[in-house]
């Protein structure tokens, strides 16, 4: 294992050491490796001169389980996209599964399970927890009273988390070429500011709401917009016509559109397919005993079941059954 202030490289088939390693980046968890096959832990990246993030790319060669509880809370915030197999996330009796296009993000000081398939290899930015609520306490004008947690889901179907992820994928790929200018002290902390705060605008958190009130945002979506989108979610399940959705925002379709295309990078009709794509998925990653697709799909509006499945497998790179069978079998 090499480390020097920017370089970071480590190979083990050592499931103590890759913990020790991966405990001085993000803190203090637990590591079980399979019987099945042996650990080749691989982790190649870059520590960030300005905040001292880790930017990089890791796998285990094996199937693993990552144990983290309060006691032993982590010291930063791990965000993570599989670039292979997947991974999933389990707290608080809540799953949430991670591949290609569905980004994970764990905050400190939460329970939580984190599963590595053998076949995952995933791009991981690990945030200290201190310059994520400075940059928090900067846009909104204040310091932070209690821990900021992030929802941990980040599906890349939302235009703006996928430009964040985009950006990120860039920055690691082109590292090499990218370090002379970064590297330099006045743009070391601008590159990590513009990480933690693109996360904190694109990335559901227990501040959103009064981040998007803040004096720092003063851009902040219209009230048609918010109107819009609240009547959509509202009646997902029903017949919804771009009619109804321009009556309810009290502003004329082209306006509507306009504003659709500045602020969420999409149109109305596509956002709510979206918005209903994503309401599936979740429900059948967390099944009951009576759960099925078709019922699901229909109960979030989508009354053609092939086209539907069609823009499911497009949107999430399996067939809403795999999602289904894939649930029930962890469950299980």
């Amino acid at each position: 294992m090499n480390q020097n202030p920017l370089t970071l490289h480590a190979s083990s088939c050592s499931a103590s050491e890759a913990l020790a390693w991966m405990r001085n980046i993000c803190g203090p968890h637990r590591l079980q490796a399979s019987d099945r096959a042996p650990v080749v832990f691989s982790h190649h990246g870059v520590r960030l001169p300005g905040y001292g993030a880790v930017l990089g790319e890791i796998s285990y060669g094996t199937a693993v389980r990552l144990q983290l509880d309060e006691v032993e809370a982590l010291q930063a915030y791990s965000i993570s996209l599989p670039l292979q197999g997947a991974q999933q996330l389990c707290g608080s009796g809540v799953r949430w599964r991670s591949a290609r296009h569905c980004g994970l993000v764990i905050s400190p000081a939460a329970p939580l399970q984190l599963d590595m398939d053998s076949g995952c290899r995933k791009l991981q930015l690990v945030l200290p927890r201190t310059a994520v609520m400075k940059e928090a306490g900067q846009l909104l004008g204040q310091a932070l009273t209690t821990p900021l947690q992030f929802q941990p889901d980040m599906p890349m179907q939302c235009a703006a988390v996928a430009a964040w992820w985009q950006s990120l994928l860039h920055l690691h790929q082109h590292w090499p070429q990218l370090a002379a200018l970064y590297t330099q002290p006045p743009m070391a902390q601008t590159l990590e500011q513009m990480l933690i705060r693109g996360l904190l605008l694109v990335q559901p958190h227990n501040y959103s709401a009064a981040l998007q009130a803040a004096p720092a945002l003063a851009d902040t979506q219209p009230a048609y917009l918010l109107r819009a989108c609240q009547f959509m979610r509202s009646h997902a399940a029903e017949e919804i016509s771009i009619e109804a959705v321009e009556q309810v925002a009290g502003v004329s379709r082209l306006k509507l559109y306009e504003a659709f295309r500045r602020y969420l990078h999409t149109s109305p009709m596509v956002w709510l397919r979206q918005y209903r794509l994503q309401g599936v998925q979740q429900a059948l990653a967390h099944p009951d005993a009576h759960t099925s697709v078709s019922a699901t799909a229909l109960a979030w509006g989508f009354n053609h079941l092939g086209r539907f499945a069609s823009a499911y497998a497009s949107t999430y790179d399996e067939l809403p059954s795999q999602t289904l069978a894939l649930a029930r079998q962890t469950a299980g």
